[in-house]
């Protein structure tokens, strides 16, 4: 425990509300509310204010807060008095607690970066291929990122060098330990603890973290307020009230499963409850998945019966009913963060970059990768070079001698299987790792058995898709 006494206690939390650290408050497990700040007043020493954003708190409720100096995370309980919302900020009067306790588990506060202007992270894996992608969120002593699934040598207490590049601040060269990996969807945050570093470039980081808080308490009012997120709810309207717990901390919208998609897309909710004990409701589900605006969105089930019913789509959540609204909310906290997070990680997020540049053949008469998808092959540092038909194609690989070959299952003169033992028959071209082009993994499964390649893209090409292929290509090729 920090403190006994009232005394020390009221000037510790005095401390806090003149240096304005920001506070997290947690009511009844179930409402967080982030960047708050506390405000102490000498002449009524019974209470303390928390100023935080507007909105409707229930009052005589248990709540938890949390907050951080450089290095240590401190927490206490109590419970709201009474509220009044003056200035557009919301003024919640709680009792000042009788005990602080300090929490080891958190060193510092951690700050989300700038969009526009990130904090950058490059981790050499080998003399042959580096990292780069950008941080989530960065703090004195640590830095998390998002990363594809199976991407890079990152294992609980595995120490890797680090280029950490500070936007004002510069490049900082320093070694962390993965401490943290969580798996979200198709891809895993990766959270980094700092090992020793000089005073100045702590101070760096720390000068950092100071003026990204503030810069974010600075935004104008229309910025900090930030508008919940959508939740449709999608059930017979004798089931409304079930989800009212819900409109506390989402705006939420009910809807039957009539012209379902239209209404979806009008509103373009951030996360989707259905009744599944609706009549056809697994059609429309199946359509959802398929839609290429609305397959996106995390889809919540729910029902009467115990399990998932056949037919829902594949890593549906389920919640029997009567559920327990505390795991439902916290359930729908989770999806709607990691969907957020992966759509903000586009191609540019995170990338594989070869010390060296990497040559591709692409063998393709009738052009199915696309000029769109050859760009952005150029755009990640790839040299390209680009063959319309398989003549001479010995000649030209040997001549070229790339690193990967892609080439498409379509061809002209020769079939592709009679193709992939043609290169097969030169030793060093057989090394050549090969990328089918494919509309059907059957295909390449064939392929694949014979031994003539090693991936496959499919058609139609998802950029992603493929430069995910390649880069795992890369890490084997060089491995």
């Amino acid at each position: 425990m920090m403190a006994s006494g009232k005394s020390k206690v009221e000037a510790h939390l005095q401390e806090i509300a003149e240096m304005e650290i920001p506070v997290y408050v947690l009511i009844d497990e179930l409402t967080v509310l982030s960047d708050c700040r506390l405000v102490y007043d000498e002449e009524n020493r019974k209470e303390l204010i928390i100023k935080a954003k507007p909105g409707h708190y229930p009052v005589k409720v248990r709540l938890k807060l949390t907050y951080a100096n450089l290095r240590t995370l401190y927490s206490f309980k109590s419970e709201i008095i009474s509220q009044k919302n003056i200035d557009g900020s919301a003024l919640l009067s709680i009792r000042i607690p009788e005990t602080i306790t300090k929490d080891e588990r958190r060193r510092c506060f951690r700050v989300k970066p700038s969009e526009e202007i990130p904090v950058c992270i490059r981790i050499p894996l080998d003399d042959k291929m580096v990292i780069d992608t950008e941080a989530v969120d960065i703090a004195s002593r640590g830095v998390s990122f998002v990363a594809p699934d199976n991407i890079g040598p990152f294992h609980i207490g595995n120490a890797l060098p680090l280029t950490v590049s500070i936007p004002g601040f510069g490049d900082i060269q320093i070694e962390a330990s993965v401490r943290n990996i969580e798996k979200m969807h198709e891809m895993t945050r990766i959270g980094m603890e700092f090992s020793e570093m000089s005073e100045t470039e702590q101070r760096k980081i720390i000068q950092y973290v100071t003026n990204r808080e503030l810069e974010i308490r600075n935004q104008t009012r229309e910025e900090q307020l930030e508008k919940k997120p959508i939740v449709c709810i999608v059930d017979d309207d004798q089931n409304d009230d079930r989800y009212d717990f819900l409109k506390y901390t989402y705006e939420v919208f009910a809807t039957d499963h009539f012209n379902l998609v239209t209404k979806l897309l009008a509103h373009l909710p951030d996360l989707i409850v259905i009744n599944c004990d609706i009549p056809e409701i697994l059609i429309l589900l199946r359509i959802i998945a398929r839609h290429h605006i609305l397959k996106g969105i995390p889809v919540v089930l729910t029902g009467t019966e115990k399990e998932c019913p056949n037919g829902a789509p594949v890593k549906t959540v389920y919640f029997s009913s009567p559920f327990k609204e505390k795991l439902f909310l916290k359930t729908l906290e989770d999806l709607i963060d990691k969907c957020a997070l992966l759509k903000k990680l586009d191609e540019n997020k995170f990338r594989i970059i070869p010390t060296k540049p990497v040559k591709i053949l692409i063998i393709d008469r009738f052009a199915n990768l696309g000029t769109d998808n050859i760009g952005a092959l150029k755009k990640y540092g790839f040299h390209v070079s680009i063959h319309g038909n398989e003549k001479n194609i010995l000649e030209k690989i040997e001549s070229n001698y790339p690193d990967i070959i892609i080439f498409d299952e379509q061809t002209e003169k020769i079939d592709p299987p009679s193709m992939c033992s043609l290169l097969n028959m030169n030793k060093t071209i057989k090394c050549i790792p090969k990328i089918i082009l494919t509309k059907e993994e059957k295909t390449f499964e064939i392929f694949f058995s014979r031994g003539f390649c090693c991936g496959f893209i499919k058609k139609p090409v998802d950029p992603q898709a493929m430069i995910a292929t390649i880069n795992k290509t890369i890490k084997n090729l060089w491995s």
